[in-house]
């Protein structure tokens, strides 16, 4: 008997192991294209996917830390939050084992599309205790349009995706399962994987609604006390087990979006996407267009495969909330289909999400809702093919191999479906490159990178052409190990980008300059004052397939958006400034913040002023904010509405005898700033000759040494005084609108500087923390299982007979 056990166990093994080969078989022919030829397509995919990894492999390689927290080479340096990854993500390990980065992002994409057909065939085969069933469920959860938009563009959902059927595995065993809390443990540390490999949290953000619904339909039933107490127990373990293990990336990242572009969209932003009502039927089952029957069209034609299942998907969806209208599991996925079309169509149900409920107020588009319906209808189709073949048997009359022909017959029409008859998941997605072959076409940044290598020296790049986040030059400047002043970023902070790099186009040269722009590339000749002409190089143009052809930028209609990082004409900026540099003659700004960075840029904007001194540091809001040391520091005050009161004036009185000027100078009964005030205090400075050199420990460690003892102030071109977790050794401010002024007293030389976010430390503590507690609670369930599996004489220590 027992023999015959382990035999079937065999054999049933065996079965799942190729239908996970049949299921992994079919998605990745359905795919194959994407990443066969060593190319990838120049969206989403070249454009913010390889520059992060990029990023990430030289932080191992070069300074040994897998988990970088800042990035230097976009913005003028920012944290590295935007759909960041670390060494404990897919993209994490692949780019380590990977031999460059593009090839890791080509296998992340694979293995994450791979991994959603697998994940939904376990969750089908514990759910329906079918095999064709879980064959359906990872078929359709891989095949249906949600995944194949995904290709090109949104990796990190792809990865969110393959986890969420293992975690909600997990939770509904902890419902099921005489060991509950294990299964809520195992659920919640799945959640914590979920966030790791997909943190920029679109598909968690629709896990919480799911497992927020699986719980109010467990509440269903008699002994309503007893549902919800192990509800809320298995919440709260959850819950805890999730956030913990995540804390120190949560935690970090809600202070920094509360500071940044996406801290709270209106809901017209945030419900972009949405989908007509009207159009439902062909975004969620199938498109119905002329070419609908013909085979693996390419044709940009019926636009997009939407997020449909399919036709016989649906059918069979259909039919299994038809045969068992009252199963609590297929009224939940019906449930869970109808929230994501409620959210979809920006429904009131989605109103109140982005109004009540955080924070789903920095989220956007609203079709991404579709997830839930991929995921709900893959398993509803899954519970359809079980449905219909009980029914053969049993209605019908029919026997097991015709039962069995019937089923399979399906499956192959669901294939055919999502694969055969539908547009090409991957030639849609245009012309593919690899960065490698185009890169030695970049003449103008590789003769910047020639420079920059040779001399060592510290400066950024920009291209005329790149005004905002969309078809950056990021793959070949960050390839070449180039800074650039913007970026693509799905956040960014506004004052930065929104303020300081709007006004910089009134006076580029000196704007830039103070960014630490000494190169500018353009695909066009350039007439900007302050630029002069280096050198032209031969025009590379695109062969219409790689880079592909994108007629349109801002500044230049002939020159392509795709082909900015070959731009042939190169320029230098005669007023670039070097990365940190020292000046003594400073001018504080007080008032309210608005006041104050008027005032700023209405200064950097005159002629007159020379960035290398005096340099603009924007204070706080009165003069009584500082004591008479801190004023001393600064060679003038500049006092804007607002910043004095009748108990400011012996403040300044004392600040004036120490040889501080006031602007206006109020003491002496000046109410407002003349010409003449203005070209006195601007002439006040001279630049210092002392050297500063930057030395680079980390991306988010540095050294800056000067090389005498002097008093003034090191203006370094970086955002270190903008990003709320730098630390410093000296006192810091914020220079010139936006880079950093760091204090020198005439006696320290040398000033370190290290970034810790706003509640890394905390939110570090609380995972490892959390993650000594699962490995002692792993560790005693390990135990006690291998204690029970003894033989009774050895628990009580008693000799083994051999």
């Amino acid at each position: 008997m027992e023999g015959e056990t382990k035999k079937e166990l065999g054999r049933k093994i065996a079965l799942h192991l190729l239908l996970l080969f049949l299921v992994a078989l079919v998605g990745y022919l359905n795919i194959q294209g994407f990443f066969a030829d060593g190319k990838l397509p120049v969206i989403d995919t070249w454009s913010g996917y390889y520059p992060r990894a990029q990023i990430l492999k030289e932080s191992i390689q070069t300074y040994g830390n897998g988990f970088p927290l800042w990035q230097p080479y976009l913005m003028l340096g920012a944290p590295f939050k935007d759909a960041v990854f670390d060494l404990f993500s897919y993209l994490g390990i692949l780019t380590l084992l990977s031999p460059d980065a593009f090839t890791a992002v080509g296998l992340f994409y694979i293995l994450s599309y791979l991994l959603i057909g697998i994940s939904m065939y376990l969750l089908g085969s514990y759910l329906f205790k079918d095999p064709k069933a879980a064959v359906v469920a990872g078929l359709v959860g891989m095949l249906a349009g949600y995944a194949t938009t995904r290709l090109g563009e949104g990796a990190n959902q792809l990865a969110g995706f393959s986890v969420l059927p293992i975690a909600f595995l997990f939770l509904v065993k902890a419902f099921k399962e005489k060991a509950w809390a294990k299964y809520a443990v195992l659920s919640g540390l799945f959640v914590a994987i979920q966030v790791k490999v997909s943190p920029d949290l679109k598909v968690t953000l629709f896990s919480t609604l799911l497992f927020g619904l699986y719980f109010l339909f467990q509440l269903i039933g008699s002994h309503l006390k007893a549902r919800l107490v192990k509800a809320a127990l298995i919440a709260l373990i959850i819950g805890v087990v999730g956030f913990g293990l995540t804390a120190h990336y949560l935690l970090p990242q809600k202070a920094l979006v509360d500071t940044s572009s996406r801290s709270a969209l209106s809901f017209e932003e945030s419900s972009r996407r949405q989908v007509a009502t009207k159009d439902l039927f062909s975004t969620m089952v199938e498109p119905v267009h002329k070419d609908m029957f013909r085979v693996r069209y390419t044709e940009e034609a019926a636009r997009g495969i939407g997020f449909k299942i399919g036709i016989f998907a649906f059918l069979l969806a259909v039919y299994a909330l038809w045969r068992n209208p009252k199963n609590k599991l297929l009224l939940f996925l019906a449930a869970v289909s109808l929230l994501a079309v409620s959210i979809a169509t920006a429904s009131p149900v989605f109103y109140f999400l982005w109004k009540y409920v955080p924070p789903w107020d920095s989220f956007r588009y609203v079709n991404r809702a579709f997830v839930l319906w991929s995921f709900a209808g893959a398993l509803l189709a899954a519970a359809g093919i079980k449905a219909l073949g009980e029914d053969l048997r049993e209605k019908w009359n029919c026997s097991d191999k015709k039962a069995n022909i019937i089923t399979w017959a399906l499956i192959a029409l669901i294939i055919l479906n999502l694969v055969v008859f539908v547009k090409d998941p991957v030639a849609p997605l245009g012309p593919r490159c690899n960065i490698y072959e185009l890169l030695p076409h970049a003449d103008a940044l590789n003769s910047i990178k020639a420079e920059k290598d040779a001399t060592g020296e510290l400066f950024r790049v920009h291209d005329i052409e790149t005004t905002g986040i969309d078809w950056p030059t990021d793959p070949y400047t960050i390839a070449l190990g180039l800074e650039h002043i913007f970026g693509y970023v799905g956040a960014w902070d506004v004052e930065y980008m929104n303020q300081y790099l709007s006004i910089a186009y009134r006076s580029p040269a000196k704007f830039w300059g103070i960014l630490n722009v000494k190169y500018l590339t353009a695909r066009s000749p350039q007439n900007l004052t302050g630029f002069r002409f280096v050198k032209q190089f031969d025009r590379f143009e695109s062969d219409g397939q790689c880079p592909p052809p994108n007629v349109g930028t801002w500044n230049d209609p002939n020159a392509d958006a795709t082909m900015k990082a070959f731009g042939q004409y190169l320029y230098e900026n005669e007023r670039y400034l070097p990365r940190a540099y020292v000046v003594n003659h400073s001018i504080l700004i007080l008032g309210s913040h608005e006041n104050v960075l008027n005032a700023v840029y209405a200064l950097l904007l005159d002629d007159r002023i020379d960035p290398r001194t005096p340099v603009l540091i924007p204070g706080r809001p009165s003069v009584n904010d500082y004591s008479l040391e801190e004023l001393s520091s600064y060679s003038v005050v500049f006092l804007t509405e607002g910043s004095i009161t009748p108990q400011s004036e012996s403040l300044l009185k004392k600040y004036a005898a120490r040889g501080g000027s006031l602007l206006p100078d109020i003491l002496n009964g000046q109410s407002s700033i003349t010409e003449q005030a203005v070209a006195e205090v601007l002439e006040g400075g001279k630049e210092v000759p002392a050297r500063v050199e930057v030395q680079k420990q980390s991306f988010e460690e540095a050294r800056i040494v000067v090389d005498r003892q002097v008093k003034g102030f090191v203006v370094l071109s970086e955002r270190w005084a903008m990003s709320p977790g730098w630390q410093v050794s000296r006192p810091m401010g914020r220079a010139n609108g936006v880079v950093t002024a760091l204090y020198l007293d005439g006696l320290a030389t040398q000033i370190d500087a290290e970034y810790v976010p706003t509640y890394h430390r905390a939110g570090v503590a609380i995972s490892g923390t959390t993650l000594i507690l699962l490995a002692a609670y792993f560790s005693y369930l390990g135990w006690n299982r291998f204690r029970k599996s003894r033989p009774e004489q050895i628990e009580k220590g008693e000799p083994r007979e051999i």
